[in-house]
């Protein structure tokens, strides 16, 4: 399964309680990657990723379903499926939304 991140729009009004739900999955199965290659170039990569097993994947669909940032991956394999998303101002916007969040 691949989606592009750069093809959707993001939405127009902002539902606090996906927003609540969305950080309790990042904090729960999610983490901020950063790394450095100096291999063939330097390039620091930054990502967000959540991974899930495969019986989850509703878990990503209903991210894609309102925020369309990011794409899914299958880790080939293994039964799990990863949620990455890669531009710097998509990690910004999502960052923006859930920092300060509090419990409804």
């Amino acid at each position: 399964i691949g989606f592009s991140e750069t093809a959707r729009q993001l939405p127009d009004t902002i539902d606090y309680k996906f927003l609540n739900w969305f950080a309790g999955v990042i904090d729960g199965d999610g983490y901020f990657h950063v790394r450095f290659y100096t291999k063939y170039y330097n390039k620091v990569v930054k990502q967000i990723r959540i991974k899930v097993h495969n019986r989850d994947i509703r878990i990503f669909i209903r991210i894609l379903d309102y925020s369309t940032l990011g794409r899914i991956r299958a880790d080939k394999n293994k039964p799990y499926y990863t949620y990455v998303v890669y531009s710097k101002d998509n990690i910004i916007y999502i960052i923006r939304n859930l920092n300060g969040l509090k419990y409804l």
